[in-house]
């Protein structure tokens, strides 16, 4: 699972941020994946599991969340190259410009040294050091979580210190000529990863309902073609989530670590393994110990 690729020029922040790697690092990550492994498309390897088969060991699925404009400028070139294919689960309400995720707008208020403090609930946030900014971010995602709605609280924080627009468009997301040409494109397949990435465990059903059909209605209308595929934000759902997406008529959903709430649908909820280490053998001994972990069933 990846979520962030960026060039060289992109700002500090994305640095700073865990699930971000550089062009060239997610060039030789790739490679070394294409040595070792079998890639192929997400939807071949569920429907092998489905009949109760088993995939070769070596044989994996290459997922990306978010969908934002950088990642898939910069990964098209390589998977294209490589002839890899991925599955692009994509938030909506950030493409075209539109405003960020909730995720990517904590990450440039708190790395970006746009702001020395922030000042919540009577509360200041210092954001000089670099602990600061770590402490920070998590602090406010915690906030956002114990709000009466998560939404309500990153809007008015967003509306109290704004993201300059030279930044905010380093982490837009996906324009629809992107998004056109990934759906033309036989390697990449657009799943929906909500409208603007909210913790969904923490909504009632009709709000997760909301979120999920807004994404779904918005990718079918630009690509012309049914979205079937989920990816959790962050991971987080529960059962009501798992009901929304079947009655949605979406066949599969990926998790980070999946909480097996039914027994028998196991595609809704997916494992995946994050892959953000830089050095190459630290990422090779992640291979290896995510695949051990998840007893060798996936790897994306």
């Amino acid at each position: 699972m990846y979520h962030n690729i960026v060039n060289d020029s992109a700002p500090v922040g994305h640095d700073l941020q865990g699930i971000t790697v550089r062009e060239r690092v997610f060039k030789w990550q790739l490679k070394i994946l294409n040595i070792f492994f079998n890639i192929i498309p997400l939807q071949d390897y569920i429907a092998k599991t489905k009949k109760g088969k088993k995939n070769s060991l070596n044989t994996i699925s290459i997922t990306i969340d978010d969908g934002t404009w950088q990642t898939y400028q910069n990964g098209s070139k390589i998977w294209n190259k490589l002839n890899v294919p991925v599955t692009i689960f994509v938030n909506t309400c950030h493409l075209d410009d539109g405003p960020l995720i909730w995720g990517s707008y904590l990450n440039a208020l708190c790395f970006e040294n746009l702001y020395d403090t922030i000042l919540v609930e009577n509360h200041t946030y210092e954001l000089k050091s670099i602990n600061d900014k770590f402490e920070t971010k998590k602090k406010l995602h915690t906030l956002s979580l114990e709000a009466e709605s998560q939404d309500s609280f990153f809007n008015d924080l967003n509306l109290k210190y704004p993201i300059k627009s030279e930044i905010k468009s380093y982490y837009s997301g996906m324009s629809s000529k992107q998004l056109q040409d990934a759906s033309n494109n036989l390697l990449v397949t657009i799943g929906a990863h909500t409208h603007t990435h909210p913790s969904l465990d923490v909504l009632s059903a009709e709000d997760q309902a909301n979120e999920i059909k807004m994404s779904k209605i918005i990718l079918e209308k630009k690509i012309g073609k049914p979205i079937t595929d989920f990816a959790y934000p962050s991971g987080f759902y529960n059962r009501k989530t798992i009901a929304i997406l079947k009655k949605m008529q979406f066949t599969s959903a990926c998790a980070v670590v999946p909480k097996y709430l039914e027994k028998d649908f196991k595609q809704y909820e997916l494992p995946r393994l994050g892959i953000y280490r830089k050095d190459k053998l630290g990422f090779i001994l992640v291979i290896i110990r995510g695949m051990i972990k998840n007893r060798l069933r996936y790897v994306y």
